[in-house]
């Protein structure tokens, strides 16, 4: 007589659409912040966002390591927040 073989339940994955629905809001609350803030603001982690505006520059190296060339003309089409450090492991969490 064969023993039954004990067999894991499957463990749920959350689907692309909760992913989606995340980004979602973390783009809403991003915007959110942007528009309520007109310089630097921080989270409620403590990180310290700092707010850049539109507007064109150049970027790049004629004479530089070869992954800094060439020169090019960029533009920001609209104000963004960029964290002023890395994101630590804690935060992350």
């Amino acid at each position: 007589m064969r023993r039954a073989r004990h067999v894991e339940p499957l463990k749920r994955r959350p689907s692309a659409g909760a992913s989606a629905v995340g980004a979602l809001c973390a783009l809403a609350l991003a915007t959110a912040a942007l528009e309520s803030h007109a310089s630097d603001f921080t989270n409620s982690l403590g990180m310290t966002f700092v707010r850049i505006e539109p507007g064109h520059f150049q970027m790049g190296s004629s004479d530089g390591h070869w992954d800094e060339q060439p020169v090019r003309e960029v533009t920001i089409r609209r104000a963004f927040l960029l964290g002023e450090t890395e994101v630590t492991l804690p935060q992350f969490r």
